[in-house]
């Protein structure tokens, strides 16, 4: 989904494990906006964790969040218009 701060695109960063293959150590991934600077939750795999589903809670906590925000905004608006006809 798109930032809901600016309205431009995410991008996902996420970065493999830096040692041998069954280590997690150095995996993250989030979700950013490289023109607001906005960002979701930076997630770090659980033990048992796929690198892919790490990767796809990233997106989906950056979705979720732009949601309530994208309400919060339409909220805003709201009140813009009614402070302006006071």
């Amino acid at each position: 989904m798109p930032c809901p701060f600016c309205s431009n695109p995410g991008k996902l960063l996420a970065s493999k494990p830096l040692s041998e293959p069954d280590s997690k150590w150095g995996a993250s991934a989030c979700v950013y906006c490289s023109t607001c600077g906005a960002g979701g939750p930076v997630i770090e795999p659980l033990e048992n964790m796929l690198y892919t589903d790490m990767v796809n809670l990233a997106i989906k906590k950056w979705n979720k969040r732009g949601n309530l925000c994208d309400a919060e905004n339409k909220l805003r608006k709201i009140a813009n218009i009614l402070n302006s006809n006071s």
